[in-house]
C-alpha cells in the first residue's frame, strides 16, 4: 500500500500519460490476406519442377527474402524462394512428390505493411495436392522436311546444337509504356534519345555493349555453336502505328547477315517491347489496343526477310507479362488465354507475307517465357497453314540463388551440387513433357546465371547441366550473354572460356 500522497499522485499522472498517449496515436490496421493461388484445397498441383503459391494481400507489403524459419513445408520439399512485390507474396517451392499433399505455412510477423505503428500481419497457411505421374510426351515429328520442301521444327532445333545471345546490343532501349503519353511522347522520355541517340551506333552501344561485328559471330562460329539470338527492341525505332525507322531496320539486316553469313542457325525476335516496361502485354485491352501495331511491325519485319533461307527464324515476342508485370501467374489466369492470341497473331501475320515466310520455322513463346506447370498447360500452340514449321520457347535461371546474387548472403549458392543438378533435370523434364506433348520441338532461348556470384568453374558446371539435360530431349539451349561481354567483343576474345567450354563439351561428349 501507498502511504505518500506525492507516490500516489505521480502514478496517477503515469497512468494518465500513457493513457493519454496511446489515444494520440492511431494503430494501422495489419495487413490482412485476401486470397491464396492456387485457392487452399487445389489438387492437381504439378510435381516436377517449381511451383509458385501466390498470397495476395490487401496492400502492398514486405517481407524479407531471408524466409528461413519463417515459410515451411510439409511433408518435406524445398522452399526456394520468398518473393515480395506489391501486394503479393510469392513462394516458390520444388521437389514436392506426385499425389502428395503439402501444407505451406507462414509465421505470424514476417509479412509487414510499409506504414508506420502497423501491426505485422497474422500467420497463414495453405494445402494443395499434387498430380500423378505425367504421361509420357506425344511424339514430335521426326527430323526431315517439313512443308515447303523445308527442314521442319525437329530437325532445325537439332541442327542449331547450342547457342548463345547476342544480348544487350540490339535490344538496349529506355522506352517505359506510359498510357497518359502519346507514342511519341513515350519516345522522347527516352534517356537515350535525349542524349543524342540519333543514330544506330547511339543506342547499339547506349548498355555498354560495342557495335556488333562479323569478327565477333565468326569466333563463335569456330567453337562450334550453331544458333545466335539476336534480341531486338522496336519500340524507340518505330512510329504510333509500327511503321519502322529504315535506318534501324538496315542496320539488324547487317547484323543478321553476319549470323548467316557464318553458316549459322539465326533467331530474330520482338525484345524488350515486353517485359516489365514493354508496350506488349499480356492483357486482353493492351491486345486490343495494340494488336494492328504488333501486326504491322512483324509484317514489315517479314517483308524485309522474305528471301533469307532457312536457317533464320523468327520468334514472335521475349517475355511478355500482364498489367501488374507479373513474372509467375497461376492456372486460369486471364493473361493465358492473351498470350495464345498474340501466338496467333504473329504466325498468321508472317505466313500471309508469303514467299520463304510461307514455311519458314517460326518460334513461339510461353507467357514470360516461363516454365511453371500452369503456364506450359495453358500455353496453346497456334494453328499453321505450314506443317512441321512451329517450335515452343521458354527460358530457365536456375537454380535462383545460384543464378542471381542474393541480398542476403546467408541464401547464397555458391557451389553447383547435386541438389542443384537435380532441380534443372526436373525443369527441363517437365519443359519436355508439358510442351513436346503439344507435338512441337522446344528451344530454351535463355539460360544462365545473370548475377550470381559463383566462381566460373561452377558456372560451368550449371551451363553443363542445362545443355546434358536438354540434349537428352532435343531441346536447344541458347546461353544469355557473358560468354564473351564489353571490350572483349572487340577484340574479339572470351570473356568466360571456362563456361564456353563446358557448353561445348557437354554437347560433344554425348
Amino acid at each position: 500500500m501507498i502511504k505518500n500522497p506525492l507516490l500516489i499522485l505521480s502514478a496517477l499522472f503515469v497512468a494518465f500519460s500513457c493513457e493519454s498517449h496511446a489515444e494520440h496515436i492511431d494503430k494501422v490496421e495489419a495487413p490482412l490476406l485476401v486470397s491464396v493461388s492456387p485457392e487452399n484445397g487445389a489438387s492437381g498441383i504439378a510435381a516436377d519442377g517449381s511451383t509458385d503459391i501466390v498470397f495476395t494481400y490487401n496492400q502492398n507489403i514486405k517481407a524479407s527474402p531471408a524466409f528461413g524459419g519463417c515459410v515451411t513445408i510439409s511433408p518435406d520439399a524445398e522452399i526456394q524462394k520468398a518473393n515480395a512485390y506489391g501486394k503479393t507474396l510469392t513462394i516458390t517451392v520444388s521437389g514436392l512428390k506426385h499425389e502428395t499433399t503439402y501444407t505451406l505455412s507462414i509465421a505470424p510477423g514476417y509479412v509487414k505493411g510499409f506504414r508506420e505503428n502497423q501491426d505485422a500481419a497474422e500467420g497463414a497457411s495453405t494445402s494443395f495436392t499434387t498430380v500423378n505421374a505425367p504421361a509420357p510426351p506425344k511424339e514430335i515429328p521426326e527430323p526431315g522436311i517439313g512443308s515447303g520442301g523445308w527442314e521442319n521444327n525437329t530437325a532445325a532445333v537439332l541442327n542449331m546444337k547450342y547457342g548463345w545471345n547476342l544480348g544487350n546490343t540490339l535490344d538496349a532501349y529506355s522506352f517505359t509504356y506510359d498510357a497518359s503519353l502519346s507514342w511519341e511522347q513515350m519516345q522522347q522520355k527516352s534517356w537515350i534519345y535525349q542524349s543524342g541517340g540519333n543514330n544506330t551506333s547511339a543506342w547499339e552501344t547506349a548498355w555498354g555493349q560495342p557495335v556488333a561485328t562479323r569478327e565477333l559471330i565468326h569466333m563463335f562460329k569456330q567453337e562450334g555453336f550453331g544458333v545466335i539470338r539476336v534480341p531486338v527492341t522496336w519500340a524507340e525505332h518505330i512510329d504510333a502505328q509500327g511503321n519502322v525507322d529504315e535506318a534501324w531496320m538496315k542496320r539488324v539486316e547487317e547484323v543478321v547477315g553476319y549470323v548467316l553469313d557464318e553458316g549459322l542457325y539465326c533467331v530474330l525476335n520482338v525484345h524488350h517491347d515486353t517485359g516489365t516496361q514493354g508496350w506488349l502485354r499480356a492483357s486482353d485491352a493492351m491486345y486490343d489496343k495494340y494488336k494492328d501495331v504488333f501486326a504491322n511491325l512483324w509484317t514489315q519485319i517479314a517483308v524485309r526477310f522474305r528471301d533469307k533461307g532457312e536457317k533464320l527464324l523468327f520468334e514472335g515476342y521475349n517475355e511478355m507479362l500482364n498489367m501488374k508485370a507479373a513474372w509467375s501467374v497461376g492456372a486460369g489466369d486471364a493473361a493465358l488465354p492473351v498470350i495464345n492470341k498474340f501466338a496467333q497473331l504473329f504466325v498468321d501475320t508472317v505466313r500471309s507475307t508469303g514467299g520463304n515466310n510461307a514455311h519458314r520455322n517460326l518460334i513461339v513463346s510461353t507467357y514470360a517465357a516461363a516454365c511453371g506447370a500452369p503456364i506450359l498447360e495453358a500455353f496453346e500452340i497456334p494453328s499453321d497453314s505450314a506443317t512441321d514449321h512451329l517450335i515452343a520457347e521458354v527460358h530457365s535461371y536456375a537454380p535462383y540463388r545460384f543464378a542471381f546474387k542474393q541480398d542476403d548472403p546467408s541464401q547464397q549458392i555458391t557451389v553447383f551440387d547435386e541438389a542443384c543438378e537435380r532441380e534443372i533435370q526436373s525443369i527441363v523434364k517437365v519443359i519436355a513433357d508439358k510442351l513436346m506433348s503439344k507435338g512441337v520441338p522446344v528451344v530454351i532461348g535463355e539460360y544462365g546465371s545473370d548475377s550470381s556470384v559463383a566462381t566460373e568453374t561452377e558456372l560451368g558446371k550449371q551451363a553443363a547441366c542445362y545443355v546434358t539435360t536438354a540434349k537428352q530431349y532435343g531441346i536447344c539451349c541458347m546461353y544469355w550473354m557473358g560468354l564473351s561481354d564489353q571490350s572483349d567483343r572487340t577484340v574479339p576474345k572470351w570473356t568466360k572460356p571456362i563456361i564456353k567450354d563446358a557448353i561445348k563439351n557437354a554437347w560433344n561428349k554425348q
